[in-house]
């Protein structure tokens, strides 16, 4: 096996792992935005369903610029829900 023909074939081995690579990364982003679209979902039973963001006011969250904090407000008969969203749900 001459030097070039191991070249093809390492070269073959890697692209093969990068498109594996890519298609899991690729898996992930569709489970996030899955995720994120689920978490916007108003809750059942709710009239109508708003998203608030957190502009400022606790002295350890952070401010809007640097990280937006949005919650489903969620408009029922008798209460209101809040609802955070996916990226929240991490960071409160």
């Amino acid at each position: 096996m001459g030097f070039f023909d191991q070249l093809k074939d390492k070269t073959s081995q890697l692209t093969d792992k990068v498109g594996a690579t890519f298609n899991d990364a690729k898996n992930q982003l569709g489970d996030y935005r899955a995720q994120a679209a689920e978490a916007k979902l108003p809750v059942e039973g709710s009239l109508a369903r708003y998203q608030v963001i957190y502009l400022g006011g606790f002295p350890k969250k952070p401010i809007k610029k640097s990280n937006p904090t949005s919650f489903g407000l969620n408009i029922m008969p008798d209460s209101f829900i809040f609802k955070p969203e996916l990226e929240t749900r991490t960071s409160w």
